[in-house]
């Protein structure tokens, strides 16, 4: 396994670039949706709600990436990326054919904000897809350095997975896993609590254009306080 070098993460050694498109610049198997998030998103231009979303808090979760390393979400995310996030098994991901295009539309972002980006994605079967399941995933679709598959338990799946789908999903079984939005595609600035989601199959630069409200929230950074009308836990 080649090894390769990644910033900001926890317990890891030094690893290789891999090939591919550089999101981070120099430096369920069944596409289940709950019908009930299909009213969430905002039209273009718009601030999305954040309530229930992500929030601003670190998650008390270990997930493990398809090179052995550790991510602590989100206390080792940078301040200044752009957080991409969805929720979906490995075979889940290879029948929906959107890797390229998640490629794509993280690019778009990058260019258009001018900032380094991340993708997560959380599988929705940790017990198939384990770490080595992950690494030949990555490695044959030659996914970007940036772009993130992750496993874990499912007490540590299910914890992410509730901040971004609370009250439509529990993690009580595996089999609720089923009930995991997997057409939702996350976006925001998680230590700022700023949340907003797309469908992963939206074209690029629609998703570009989506996304640009962040514009404002990334120059007036250090003005930034919690989203929302009351404390996102």
């Amino acid at each position: 396994m080649d090894k390769r070098a990644f910033l900001g993460l926890v317990g890891g050694a030094a690893l290789v670039a891999p090939v591919g498109l550089h999101l981070l610049g120099s430096g369920a198997g069944h596409n289940n949706s709950d019908s009930s998030l299909a009213g969430i998103n905002p039209g273009a231009g718009e601030v999305p709600p954040t309530q229930g979303r992500g929030g601003n808090r670190a998650l008390s979760t270990r997930l493990q990436d398809q090179f052995g390393n550790i991510h602590r979400l989100f206390s080792d995310q940078p301040d200044e990326h752009i957080t991409l996030m969805h929720f979906m098994s490995l075979d889940g991901l290879e029948r929906s054919g959107k890797v390229e295009n998640l490629k794509a539309i993280a690019g778009h972002l990058k260019d258009d904000l001018n900032r380094d980006v991340r993708l997560y994605t959380i599988t929705t079967q940790p017990d198939i897809d384990t770490q080595s399941e992950l690494f030949a995933f990555s490695d044959r679709h030659q996914l970007p350095e940036g772009w993130y598959l992750l496993t874990g338990s499912w007490v540590d799946v299910f914890r992410v997975g509730d901040k971004f789908t609370k009250g439509h999903w529990h993690h009580n079984s595996a089999d609720e896993a089923q009930r995991i939005s997997t057409n939702l595609l996350h976006y925001g600035l998680p230590k700022h609590g700023l949340w907003g989601a797309f469908g992963i199959g939206t074209e690029p630069e629609f998703a570009a254009s989506r996304v640009s409200w962040l514009k404002g929230a990334l120059v007036k950074q250090d003005e930034l306080t919690r989203a929302g009308p009351s404390i996102l836990a």
